[in-house]
């Protein structure tokens, strides 16, 4: 019986959430994520029904859900109720939303795991066969790990386990779908015209196929310059599949590698039982075993995007006709010189180009000779740039070609870890747009930039190195000649100051920078620097441990956003000077103690969002002072009560 009153709990709080919709446009954002919750986890509950009743499952199991579901019925007709007060209406709103939250975790984990046991009650009550379980255990294993994941779709957990379930009873040859399974590390197909790659081809099938002494092959190129296209083609080359025929293991490693799940993902490709690993060390110590017992055998491991050299050491294994070959954008000195992979030449690069352009129908298409050869050039015989290239443009008229070859001809230049010491006596005054990948721990701006009298956006980017490169000659970007300067950003690096004017300057974007230094070393005001600034972002910058109050004089900022900087704690008092700021993003500033009560002077600001800031334990008690704000940001800021002065805020339409 008790199942049967959950499943009409359920459904009331549904059909009360529908009609308040329709009836009311009070919270409408709320009940629409909650109605959205109800609607998703509906088979759920359905399910769990069904299994109660089957199982004789007690009431208590179901309780805590019933509970929450007749609460927050109850708490949807109020808010049908709700007059104007903002202070209700913010009240209601976070009833609504800690509402959806309990509902959602109850049936992501409580309800999610109770399935499960349910489904193995009855999968041991119908399956015989000792050994077909123990051989499918494993995938019942990774079907409930991930049914306790929070960021798992319901719909898509329930499939699995009934999924799980239908293999499982299968006949008593154990015959389940591999199908699946059996693609985890299998080499992916390689593009059908690959120009360019004959030379390179022939040298890595020799290091492969022959026994030269060689365990680690890199593979090195700037991104897009077709590394990964090269190994597919050697993977399905006759000669190497000969030798390593079904043990080629292709695994892409990506910039925050999971080793434990690599090594998962190889195992279950050859059909191997897989415990669950508490560390990467008991990952990689079973790896070892796996591959010491089939050590007769020819084993190739192909690891695709690698950004760090430790990462290849920890396959490495004392294993007679054991190779790994690797990709990556860095040279590995550890590993030898490796093979660069060069840019294609220019009858390569045409080839290419004209497959690109070619749509799949064959039909004719606009071509011209002259405007390809720009391209050409423009493109440094990139393979992934010479294929976007041509994507974009076939079927296109003469007229587009001829815009699009104009502009990137004339008004962007790009300088990646290709550049070299030669390009220091370019001359480009056309170019409007930077952008500079970093390679080394120092890195002085290029004296060429003193002719870029067009320039309007600089990028400098070191996402290589493991600590941030060390900038300098920063002052060029005060020249006169290049002061049209609109947008800068810098990501990892190092900023020496900001001494440096730049009047046109209109937003500054810092990422995972080392900040603190810049703000302490600058013998100038910084409103003096960028005297006419509108946006500051400074994102994931760990040594800002306080605001500098001189960032304060900056009055024409509209927007200051300071976001995941775990180590702040403070904000001036000075940041009522902003006048003009109408968005203040402090989210994820963990640290952060308290908003300074001069925050109210902010008569303009639209936008305030704390979320995340799981250190601010109340808000300035004169927050209603805040004339225009439209939209309040406290998202897992759930530990203080709102002042009462909330009930100023007039224009305030969404709190989150």
């Amino acid at each position: 019986m008790a199942e049967i009153v959950l499943g009409a709990v359920f459904a009331e709080l549904l059909k009360v959430v529908t009609h308040v919709i329709s009836e009311s446009l009070k919270f409408k954002s709320e009940l629409e994520k909650l109605k959205w919750t109800l609607e998703s986890i509906t088979p759920l509950i359905q399910e769990i029904e069904t299994l109660n009743i089957a199982l004789n499952i007690p009431m208590k199991e179901t309780a805590k859900l019933k509970e929450e579901l007749i609460k927050g019925t109850d708490v949807v007709r109020k808010c049908s109720e709700v007059k104007c007060s903002c202070f209700k209406r913010v009240s209601y709103s976070d009833k609504l939303i800690k509402l959806n939250q309990t509902i959602e975790r109850i049936c992501r984990v409580d309800m999610l795991t109770q399935l499960l046991r349910d489904n193995k009650k009855i999968l041991a009550e119908e399956i015989t066969q000792t050994e077909l379980i123990k051989d499918n255990k494993k995938i019942l294993e990774q079907v409930e790990e991930r049914g306790v994941n929070m960021q798992t779709d319901n719909k898509k957990i329930l499939v699995r386990v009934n999924a799980t379930l239908s293999i499982l009873r299968r006949n008593e040859k154990g015959g389940e779908n591999r199908g699946e399974i059996d693609e985890l590390c299998s080499v992916p197909e390689p593009p059908e015209i690959t120009p360019g790659l004959d030379a390179s081809l022939e040298e890595l099938r020799k290091d492969l196929v022959e026994d030269n002494g060689m365990q680690v092959i890199v593979v090195t190129a700037p991104g897009g310059y077709g590394k990964t296209t090269l190994v597919k083609k050697l993977c399905t080359d006759d000669q190497v599949k000969d030798k390593f025929k079904e043990n080629i293991f292709f695994v892409t490693v990506s910039k925050t590698p999971d080793v434990k799940f690599i090594i998962k993902r190889i195992l279950q490709h050859m059909k191997k039982e897989v415990p669950t690993f508490q560390t990467e060390e008991a990952a990689i110590n079973d790896l070892e075993r796996f591959l010491k017992s089939i050590r007769q055998k020819a084993i190739l491991l192909v690891l695709d995007d690698v950004w760090s050299e430790s990462l290849v050491q920890k396959f490495k294994f004392k294993l007679p006709n054991y190779k790994i070959l690797v990709t990556s954008r860095s040279v590995f000195p550890q590993f030898g010189p490796g093979h660069r992979l060069k840019p294609l030449n220019d009858e390569a690069a045409m080839i290419l180009f004209r497959s690109s352009i070619t749509p799949q129908d064959g039909k004719q298409t606009y071509f011209d000779e002259n405007l390809a050869n720009k391209i050409l050039r423009v493109c440094k015989g990139s393979p992934l740039a010479l294929t976007v290239v041509g994507k974009f443009l076939c079927g296109e008229p003469e007229a587009v070609w001829q815009s699009k070859v104009k502009e990137w001809d004339q008004g962007h230049f790009f300088a990646d870890e290709t550049f070299s010491s030669g390009w220091y006596e370019l001359n480009a005054p056309e170019v409007e747009v930077i952008v500079l990948n970093v390679r080394t721990n120092k890195y002085a701006l290029p004296n060429f930039m003193w002719n870029m009298g067009k320039l309007k956006v600089v990028i400098v980017s070191n996402m290589y190195g493991f600590l941030p490169a060390e900038l300098s000659n920063f002052s060029i970007l005060g020249s006169d000649i290049v002061s049209n300067i609109k947008r800068i950003r810098l990501e990892h690096v190092s900023i020496p100051s900001f001494d440096v004017q730049m009047k046109n300057l209109q937003k500054i974007s810092l990422f995972m920078c080392n900040v603190g230094q810049a703000f302490k070393n600058s013998n100038c005001q910084i409103s003096d620097s960028f005297p006419n600034l509108l946006e500051f972002e400074i994102d994931y910058c760990n040594d800002l441990l306080e605001l500098p109050d001189k960032l304060c004089d900056i009055v024409s900022l509209k927007k200051l956003n300071i976001t995941e900087c775990f180590n702040l704690s403070t904000l001036p008092e000075e940041i009522g000077k902003l006048v003009k700021l109408e968005e203040l993003r402090l989210a994820s500033c963990t640290a952060l103690t308290e908003l300074p009560e001069m925050v109210t002077e902010l008569s303009k600001l639209k936008l305030l969002d704390i979320s995340g800031c799981l250190s601010i334990t109340k808000l300035p008690t004169q927050i209603g002072k805040l004339c225009s704000l439209e939209m309040l940001g406290m998202r897992g800021c759930s530990s203080f009560e709102l002042p009462q002065s909330i009930e100023n805020l007039e224009r305030l339409k969404l709190v989150k």
